[in-house]
């Protein structure tokens, strides 16, 4: 099996906007390997299903596995030793540029748990900001199914930095509920008391989308700390193409051959549903319990490597993803559980949809080339740039940023058309955080270039852009225009909804967004 070796993580504060366009280059050119993942069948069904609705299949399909694993229930596992057993929950976050269909792939995915048949199996579907307590209230509530689905994750991962740097241990809570821990529920009682219950198996998934740029500008920083918590996501950023009319027209009446229940996944989650009610104890295969024990005895072999070459006192290369092992048996769980649903709804009716309980020897083969799949693409994403020729612009026309104009930009490039020092500080790790006023001097020394004006609004300073930049500007911090309107386009999550409601009745902001909006239509 091919080994993967981690590389130096990404730190975002070395990002060029040339350097993370040929990164995603990059990863667009790992071709997802359709022949080793699904049966020729499964790929026709995919490919039109996704096709009709002007979407990729690969976003379809790598959205799937989050989901199942979470309809499977908390009781649902995968029996690998005598003293080991895995669950379904998986955490996934998909890349995709804006117009790449990521919309109609979240919508046919996971919305579609939102309508599933007959309503009978409860699942806790949250799609906005959580607390702890409330989470586990709401899986509780449901039985212990919870899938948090996000069509932008920047919701997601913005929430966890802010516990991240106010102390809170959001990661480590989520590391639990991927492994399906027993959890603590603390409710207030009539009299003001507090009564405890324990949540003793949980299902949940994660599951959303985020654009590249601003991922990699803005969370890159998730993978600087060890602790397993962005090693237990899939990412992936798949090579996304828009239709032209006529395959449009050619994918919808493919589809339409196909029977009802075929048309969507709300059939497919019921019958999953349905069949995990009670839980299922499945088991590998001898052919995939076999292929299981290759893979862990190479890591077992890589991890004693390293361990005798820092007894050395030597440099040690891990591997790039510590949980290998278990993703490809969570994978292969999935995987066979989507198999089956596909399987049970091709019977004939009155026949039994029971799912088979034994995972072959294929099905695991298919998961270890899914696995590969996501660490090729995190290895490509995460690493460190090699050279200063993988960061840096060749316009030597361009003048060099001083750390004064790298805040500058990073003011220019923020997320919507309105920028304050608190909102802008939020963004910077602690150690890089300057303090208000620096921010601020900041903002009106780009009010003085034109790029803007700083006006107070309900008590606070704020930035408004006025675009378009002039060219002056744009030379001078590097700006692309399509990466401009892009960014004004986007939602600040560290402003308050009254800012936000506030910001965007601004003259300044209302005449930006019209430009920006011109510019996109035009395109």
């Amino acid at each position: 099996m091919e080994r993967h070796f981690s590389p130096r993580r990404l730190s975002s504060s070395r990002l060029t906007d040339e350097f993370i366009a040929g990164r995603i280059g990059e990863v667009y050119r790992i071709a997802f390997p359709w022949a080793t993942v699904v049966s020729q069948d499964l790929f026709e069904w995919f490919s039109a299903i996704s096709k009709s609705r002007n979407t990729s299949p690969e976003y379809v399909f790598l959205s799937l596995p989050p989901v199942v694993g979470m309809l499977s229930g908390p009781k649902t596992k995968l029996e690998v030793t005598l003293f080991y057993e895995e669950k379904g929950n998986l955490y996934l976050c998909l890349l995709g540029e804006p117009g790449a269909g990521k919309s109609q792939a979240f919508n046919m995915t996971t919305l579609a748990v939102k309508t599933m048949a007959d309503g009978s199996i409860a699942v806790a579907l949250l799609q906005s900001s959580w607390s702890r307590s409330g989470l586990l209230a709401s899986i509780d509530e449901a039985g212990g199914r919870a899938l948090l689905a996000y069509e932008e994750m920047d919701t997601f991962f913005s929430s966890v930095v802010r516990g991240q740097r106010d102390g809170q241990s959001d990661r480590t809570f989520f590391c639990e509920l991927f492994d399906g821990c027993p959890q603590t529920i603390v409710r207030a009682t009539a009299d003001d008391r507090r009564q405890r219950r324990e949540l003793e198996e949980s299902s949940v998934g994660i599951t959303g989308f985020f654009q590249p740029q601003p991922f990699l500008i803005d969370h890159g920083d998730l993978h600087t700390r060890r602790d397993g918590f962005m090693e237990r996501f899939l990412i992936a950023c798949p090579r996304p193409v828009r239709l032209l009319p006529d395959e449009l027209d050619e994918a919808i009446e493919t589809t339409s051959g196909y029977p009802l229940e075929k048309h969507d996944f709300r059939a497919i989650y019921q019958l999953i549903g349905h069949n995990h009610q009670d839980g299922v104890r499945y088991s590998l295969s001898m052919e995939a319990s076999a292929m299981y024990r290759d893979l862990v005895t190479e890591r077992a072999h890589e991890f004693n490597s390293s361990i005798e070459t820092a007894e050395k006192g030597e440099a040690t290369n891990q591997t790039s993803n510590t949980k290998d092992i278990r993703l490809s048996l969570k994978l292969a769980l999935n995987i066979h559980i989507l198999q089956e649903a596909f399987r049970c709804l091709s019977l004939a009716a009155g026949q039994p949809r029971i799912f088979q309980a034994e995972i072959a020897g294929e099905t695991y083969k298919r998961a270890l080339a899914l696995m590969t799949f996501f660490n090729n693409q995190k290895d490509v994403l995460f690493k460190e740039p090699e050279s200063t020729n993988d960061t840096t612009s060749q316009n030597v026309d361009r003048p060099t940023l001083t750390s004064e104009d790298t805040m500058k930009r990073g003011v220019l490039m923020s997320r919507g058309l309105a920028v304050t020092p608190r909102s802008f500080g939020k963004r910077l790790s602690d150690s890089k955080r300057p303090k208000a006023a620096e921010i601020l001097a900041v903002m009106r020394d780009l009010e003085n270039e034109c790029a803007g004006k700083v006006r107070s609004v309900d008590r606070s300073q704020v930035f408004l852009k006025i675009l378009p930049f002039t060219p002056a500007v744009c030379d001078k911090y590097k700006l692309e225009v399509a990466e401009v309107n892009k960014s004004a386009l986007m939602k600040d999550t560290f402003l308050s909804e009254k800012q936000k409601e506030a910001f965007t009745r601004l003259e300044e902001c209302v005449a930006s967004r019209a430009h920006v909006e011109r510019m996109e239509a035009s395109d």
